[in-house]
């Protein structure tokens, strides 16, 4: 494999050219149509959250990489820009994995507590739970690698076929492995709920989880491909691979996560607490009318 050659593969759709101005443009348009939505649901009280605001953020992201790629795409290469590119597209994704983890941690977490006071039941439960914390380590493992992988582009893009190239290679493809396990284990775990606790779990809300997830399975797939296609003209190195496999599944997830009202769907605990304390002081207020 030449230098060219090795340095192409380093970049997901390969370096970019011409003909990614056009799509970056318009995926830059797109996203920023999210992010006036993702305005409007943080200034909306009812939707105003931590979950909205990591959707938000990848947005922002994507933008920022788009414009990137639209700028180099017509011959402003720089070395400082691809390795923006590169951490950009490695750890972005953190922005709607960990919003759709906490999505799962509301879901096992019935409004009701009594719907589940078996011991068994409270015993499963609280493996879902644990699930849901090692799902959070996973994503932290995902920001680590991906940071490290930035911080030694650099050497493996002034030399493609060196140990350092390797060093990242491996990094980009733990990576990459650890971004899919979290989605395949989110799908299994929130299946098991849901035929677990099909009288306690909204449906609905567990088929959100598992086709948002299912969306985000399919650039996580393409990325671990790209590693075993050491030719940067294959179709895996393309930039319609790149924009279709990556950039519009990414923006359906996104879409998804910012459509749905789903800070009202997936309460924090302090929300539900809310609730309950107004559900609580609601009954407390009917039941002295009644008295009356």
């Amino acid at each position: 494999m030449s230098s060219d050659a090795g340095f192409a593969t380093l970049i997901l759709g390969g370096i970019p050219v011409s003909k990614d101005l056009a799509p970056s443009i318009i995926f830059c348009v797109l996203y920023g149509i999210l992010g006036a939505l993702w305005v409007y649901r943080m200034v909306k009280k009812e939707t105003r959250s931590l979950l909205i605001l990591k959707p938000g953020i990848f947005v922002q992201i994507r933008i920022v990489t788009l414009a990137i790629r639209a700028y180099m795409s017509q011959g402003n290469y720089a070395t400082g820009l691809f390795i923006v590119e590169l951490i950009f597209l490695t750890v972005g994704v953190i922005a709607i994995l960990d919003p759709l983890i906490q999505c799962f941690n509301s879901h096992i977490h019935p409004f009701q507590p009594s719907d589940a006071a078996e011991s068994s039941e409270n015993a499963n439960r609280n493996w879902l739970e644990h699930v849901a914390n090692i799902l959070r380590l996973l994503v932290l493992a995902v920001l680590v690698t991906g940071i490290v992988t930035g911080s030694l582009s650099s050497g493996a893009i002034s030399d493609p076929n060196g140990s350092g190239a390797q060093t990242v290679h491996t990094l980009r493809t733990v990576n990459y492995i650890l971004s899919l396990v979290i989605l395949v284990v989110l799908i299994a775990a929130t299946v098991y709920a849901q035929r677990r606790y099909p009288a306690h779990l909204d449906q609905n809300k567990s088929l959100f989880i598992i086709l948002t997830s299912l969306v985000l399975v399919v650039p996580s797939a393409y990325k671990i491909a790209t590693l075993d296609w050491a030719d940067p003209s294959s179709w895996a190195h393309s930039s319609s691979a790149f924009f279709v496999l990556v950039i519009t599944f990414e923006f359906i997830a996104t879409a998804l996560l910012l459509i749905f009202p789903t800070t009202i769907m997936f309460p924090s605990e302090k929300a539900r607490k809310r609730i309950q304390d107004k559900e609580a002081a609601m009954g407390l207020r009917l039941d002295e009318s009644y008295r009356k």
